[in-house]
């Protein structure tokens, strides 16, 4: 257990826990003091065994492909990773069990993407990026928005961005939109640079630009590395014996398996449902630890307009804090000037009945 002391109104705190030789998995909890709302002073995780994480780069180019292999997977030995170049010729009959990325810079004129393994592979979680694999638009343009708060290009620990403002992109393509895509990052003319669009429990991304010299300096890795590692991280998510979700929802656990509650005694609570929990806790789902917290929104507030307000209270006379806040405003002002001119009158007044008399002449 750590205690912390929270000065200020927010706190970023990194803790790090040793985790012996990574063979075993295990979960834990962040409480904070209790208060008036005690649902959301508990955050609860879980952590599975090391998982080795291992990319498929599909490509046309054999040097495309040997960029995008290192990307993926810079130092194996080290990171516990691995990546591996195909032909699309290739992919039908390939084994996804134990990919967590694929990573597509080839045409798709035999509809590789579509193929039965892919399929089931992004319908597991598994995630895609896909890069483009026609003729571009060349057009020099720099990358002006994105998210730096979540997805693949979001700002590293202690709040440091990724340069991705300082890509200098030649030629581009249009990415497809849709209701489901998510544009992560944009152009200064407000083109996708990167977007994102569920496929299943999976994810497929897509960027507007290759890293090649016709077409960007995104090869220069401070932007495509981390991009494509934390993709990789996030599709290695479905082969963990670990999973961190939100209530209700069923985290990757089949139809009619039973979810039973975990206690902090190491014990478990009575009882199992086989429907998603709408509890905060731990539970134990066949062999995996799945970890269950509030949605992120239940503790966004929301700022609601006083149009909206006055037409839910109806006839209901409402008066709104700016309101009483303008009308104390004017009443002191008006009692001040009240007393600005009494304590005029009163020293005036007192200098009157203290002035000594003139004397008389002779």
């Amino acid at each position: 257990m750590v205690n912390v002391k929270v000065t200020g109104s927010q706190l970023r705190w990194q803790q790090t826990v040793a985790l012996g030789d990574g063979k075993a998995g295990g979960w834990g909890w962040v409480e904070l003091p209790p208060d008036a709302n005690t649902r959301d002073n508990v955050s609860y995780f879980a952590f599975g065994a090391e998982t080795h994480l291992a990319a498929v780069i599909v490509a046309d180019d054999p040097a495309l492909g040997r960029l995008l292999s290192r990307a993926a997977a810079p130092a194996p030995s080290q990171l516990n990773q691995s990546s591996v170049v195909i032909k699309p010729s290739a992919v039908p009959g390939y084994d996804w069990q134990p990919v967590a990325l694929l990573v597509a810079a080839a045409r798709d004129d035999s509809g590789w993407m579509q193929e039965d393994g892919v399929r089931r592979f992004l319908d597991g979680g598994g995630v895609a990026v896909i890069f483009p694999s026609a003729d571009g638009v060349t057009n020099t343009a720099r990358v002006t928005s994105w998210r730096k708060d979540e997805g693949p290009l979001a700002d590293a620990q202690g709040g440091v961005e990724l340069a991705v403002n300082e890509l200098a992109v030649t030629q581009r393509v249009v990415l497809p939109a849709g209701e489901t895509v998510t544009v992560l990052a944009s152009f200064a003319d407000g083109q996708p640079f990167v977007t994102r669009e569920p496929v299943g429990r999976g994810w497929v991304y897509r960027c507007a630009t290759l890293p090649q010299p016709a077409w960007s300096d995104l090869a220069e890795g401070t932007v495509l590395v981390p991009m494509l590692q934390r993709m990789l991280r996030e599709g290695g998510r479905r082969l963990g014996t670990a999973v961190n979700g939100v209530c209700g929802e069923d985290a990757g656990a089949a139809a009619g398996e039973l979810w039973t509650q975990l206690n902090r005694n190491g014990g478990t609570t009575a009882g199992a449902s086989s429907v998603a929990p709408v509890v905060a806790g731990v539970y134990q789902v066949g062999g995996r630890l799945v970890a269950l917290n509030r949605p992120a929104a239940e503790d966004v507030r929301e700022a609601v307009d006083e149009t909206t307000v006055r037409g839910l209270f109806g006839s209901v006379p409402v008066r709104f804090f700016e309101e009483q806040a303008e009308a104390s405003g004017n009443l002191s002002s008006e009692i001040w000037r009240v007393f600005v001119v009494a304590v005029l009158l009163f020293l005036i007044g007192e200098a009157l009945l203290t002035l000594p008399g003139r004397e008389g002449t002779r």
